[in-house]
């Protein structure tokens, strides 16, 4: 890991932390080590959000698996619109 990276950890069943992932880092998130992030996978990489203040652990890592499995099978607009259509016998 290089001075400029920081690990992304996820909880697990025994509360103790994973990691899962490394996140560039930013001047401000220095003074977060041990804290809880919101962060954003976007064009293959994390970045930071927001600080939760509201949380005491990670998400865990079954959470983050569905979550980057939904992002991986987005359902368009369209697609659902289209598909409303169907359940309802417009088309």
């Amino acid at each position: 890991m290089h001075p400029e990276e920081a690990e992304l950890h996820v909880g697990s069943q025994d509360r103790i932390e994973i990691k899962y992932a490394i996140i560039r880092l930013t001047d401000e998130m220095k003074m977060l080590d041990g804290c809880i992030i919101d962060c954003r996978y976007f064009e293959h990489q994390w970045i930071f959000i927001k600080q939760r203040h509201d949380r005491d652990h990670p998400n865990g890592s079954q959470a983050v698996k569905g979550k980057m499995e939904a992002l991986a099978n987005q359902v368009s607009r369209d697609f659902l619109l289209a598909h409303l259509n169907i359940a309802r016998g417009l088309e």
